[in-house]
């Protein structure tokens, strides 16, 4: 299963277990700019409504490293 959502919504009582793909924030933002053409204030409000890293890597059971080409 694949959400944006999954820890906020609960969906962990739903699966096995979750996994986190991170990147850095400088990776995301300017994969977001780059990619999507979005401005550096549409980046920092879609980020600032994303829960924090450490909160994921609590939260999830494999960390898989997405941060380098």
């Amino acid at each position: 299963m694949e959400a944006a959502l999954l820890i906020e919504c609960g969906y962990g009582a739903h699966v096995d277990e979750m996994w986190y793909v991170y990147a850095s924030e400088d990776v995301r933002r300017e994969r977001l700019k780059s990619n999507r053409g979005y401005s550096d204030e549409k980046v920092s409000q879609i980020m600032s409504g994303q829960l924090k890293e450490e909160e994921f890597r609590n939260h999830c059971q494999v960390v898989i490293d997405n941060g380098r080409d």
